[in-house]
Parts: C-alpha cells; structure tokens; sequence
C-alpha cells in the first residue's frame, strides 16, 4: 500500500506543471484531461462497471456474485436506472436525485420502483408518464450490502442496458465509462459480439479503461463443441482490443437459484427445472478471479491506467503544441508572402505612377512656362509701347 501511495504521489506530481503549460498554450482540452485524472487518481472509490446489451443477464450476475436478489430484473428497459452497490454491513437502499436530493427506500420499494408490474399501467402512454415522472429525474440509485467483493471501498456499477436505442440511457452509461477502474463486460453467448458489443467495446477502450473481464453468460444453453466455437470467435475479435482478453463463461441464473434455494427459499420447480450443478456455473471462478484482482492489482490497475493517461496527454500535447508552432510558422510565412506580394504589386503599379506623374509635371511645367511667356510678352509689349512713345516725343522736338 505504501508504494501505492508513493506512486500517486509521484504521479501528482507532475500534475501542476503540466496543468501550467497547458494553460500557457491555452489548451483546453489538456487542462480538463489532467484535471479528470487528478480527480481519478485522488478517488478513493475503485470502481467496476458492469456493462452489456439489455437482457444480457447483467443485473442476474450481479445478483448471483452478490448471492441474493437485490436488483430486480426489469422486463423494460425504460424503467432501468444506474445502480451502485456498496459495502454496508445491512442492506439498504438509496435514490439519488438530478437535483441533489436522496431518499432511502425499502427493498419492496426499490423493486417496484424500477420492476413496476406491466398490468399497473393501462397502455404504453402511462408507462411513458411513469418514466418522465418518476424514473428520468433519477441519478441514480446507490445499494447497501455485506458483500466482501465491495470492501475496502470497491463500487460495483449496475448500467443500463446499450441496446435500446435511447439516448439518455446509453448517454448515461457512456459517460459514466471514464470514471471506471475496470469492467465486467456480460456478453450473450448465445449471438455474442453484435455489432452494438463491438461499438461498446472500442468506446471501453478508447476510454482507457483496459482492465475488463468478459463474461459470456447463458453458457448453459451451449454443449461443449458450442462452447469451443464460441470462445475462439469471441478471442480472436477482442485481440483488436486486448492481447490477453480474460473469457468467462457463466450461467447466472442457475447460481442465482442455487443461492436463493441455500438462502431457505421455496422456489416453483420451473426454474429448478434445467438447473445444473453450481460449480459448472463459472460464477465461483469468476467471484475468485474478481477478488485476486482486488487485493492484488487494484492500486496497480489504477496507478497504470494514471500513467496511460498521462502519457496519452502528453503524447498528444506535444504533437498538438509542434503543429500548433508549424501552423503558426505557416501563418507567419503566409502573412510575409502576402505581404511581399502586395510589395511586389505596388512596385509593379509604380513605373506607371512615376510615367503619369512626369506628364502631369509637364503639362504643369508646360502650362507655366506659357504663363511665362506670356508675362514677358505682355512686359515687351508695354515696354515697346513705352519706347514707342519716347521716341515719338523725341521727332517732336526735333522738328520745333
């Protein structure tokens, strides 16, 4: 534990000056990426998302790694909301509202609120008013229980289901991804990898969030050969996305009904029916490989996916800074091309000015050397008259 905080720490460190070069480049983008991982470094909380397809058997898993019915299988999607469960020592129940309030509930209320029975609604324009009303001002809805897989501050995250073609619930689940630690992705093996799955699984991925056990539930409804096909389709196409992709194959609802029989309950033949032995449900391996990972490698997961995300800022802040610098560089050569062009141009218009401006200085120059002329001219022609007249004067008084 001490090299875990040691790790953080070191981690922490770095988070400043990043967070001041970021700002001197002003990159928003890099200041809320190293905000979010400082906010994901200093979470206390590890958290693992159970994500998957609607009626893929989420909630039953859960259930059966819990041991008991807490969360009800809802029959529509619409009424689903996002569950966390937590360790508490009794059970109990919390709604968590868009507008900061919370109320505790009972276990049969909780039920009823997201399994409401289909008969209590007259048609599907009640139901809908039921969701506006009741189910969307939900954030969610956090679940209290002694379960020794959410100690020491582990939150299993029950999300809504991805196929149901409804924004708000897939947006919720979409952005809850980020914050995660680790997934448990529940799969139908029966028609695994749709293409929503395999959507699903890059948006995982580009989250960065890499620690994920993949589990393809329904596995009783397989034989053997089923299986073998099964595992080697799903193995070869999360290889895009992993080198080591952890498979599980469960049966959920038969060690659900195993723990529901040891907790004392009497249950209708037809779900004992097709019931197989609890050690060939997988969910033991998986409740065991789910605890390994907990005591082990959760400070390790969450100090290796901090410096994934680092390094990633970094990666990408340096690129986007050099193009940012090249860009600038561009700017500048394209404002001084533009710049010596319009030069150019002006030099250009130049010879053409000076040739005017010679003609309009002739014909100025013309105009006033007329002025000139004529000035003298008129001053010749007084002075002619001036001598004209002393010259007349003159043969006057010669001839007195």
């Amino acid at each position: 534990m001490n090299e875990f905080v040691q790790a953080k720490q070191q981690l922490l460190s770095i988070h400043e000056p990043l967070l001041n070069l970021a700002k001197s480049y002003e990159s928003k983008w890099v200041e809320n990426k190293i905000s979010q991982l400082q906010s994901r470094l200093n979470k206390e909380a590890f958290e693992i998302m159970v994500i998957g397809e609607f009626s893929n058997g989420k909630s039953t898993l859960i259930n059966a790694l819990l041991g008991d019915v807490i969360l009800p299988a809802s029959l529509s999607p619409t009424t689903t909301i996002l569950n966390r469960i937590v360790h508490q020592e009794l059970p109990t129940f919390t709604v968590h509202y868009e507008n900061g309030k919370k109320k505790k509930i009972t276990r049969e209320s909780f039920t009823k609120l997201v399994a409401p029975n289909p008969k209590d609604f007259k048609n599907e324009t009640a139901l809908q008013d039921y969701v506006e009303e009741v189910i969307l001002p939900i954030r969610h809805a956090e679940i209290g229980y002694p379960t020794d897989l959410c100690k020491e501050d582990v939150v299993l995250i029950d999300s809504p289901g991805m196929n149901d073609n409804d924004e708000l619930r897939e947006a919720v689940t979409t952005n809850y991804i980020p914050k995660s630690d680790a997934a448990i992705f529940v799969i139908n093996a029966r028609k695994a990898l749709s293409q929503t799955e395999m959507d699903l699984m890059k948006r995982l991925y580009t989250k960065d969030v890499t620690k994920v056990f993949f589990v393809l539930n329904f596995a009783d409804l397989l034989n053997e050969a089923q299986r073998q096909e099964v595992y080697e389709f799903v193995y070869e196409n999360l290889l895009e996305f992993t080198s080591e992709p952890k498979i599980y194959f469960t049966a959920a609802r038969s060690a659900l009904i195993h723990h529901r029989l040891n907790n004392g309950e009497t249950l209708d033949r037809k779900l004992t029916r097709r019931l197989i032995p609890f050690e060939e449900t997988g969910i033991q391996k998986l409740k065991d490989d789910l605890l390994q990972f907990l005591i082990v490698e959760k400070g390790l997961e969450k100090i290796h996916r901090a410096v994934d995300g680092y390094e990633q800022v970094i990666t990408q802040f340096g690129e986007n800074t050099i193009q940012f610098e090249i860009d600038s560089l561009q700017n500048d050569a394209q404002k001084i091309e533009q710049q010596i062009a319009e030069i150019t141009a002006k030099l250009k218009e130049l010879p053409g000015k000076i040739k005017k401006s010679r003609k309009n200085a002739s014909k100025v120059l013309e105009r006033e050397k007329t002025k000139i002329l004529m000035g003298y001219k008129s001053e010749l022609y007084d002075i002619s008259k001036i001598a004209q007249g002393i010259m007349t004067e003159g043969m006057r008084d010669k001839r007195h």
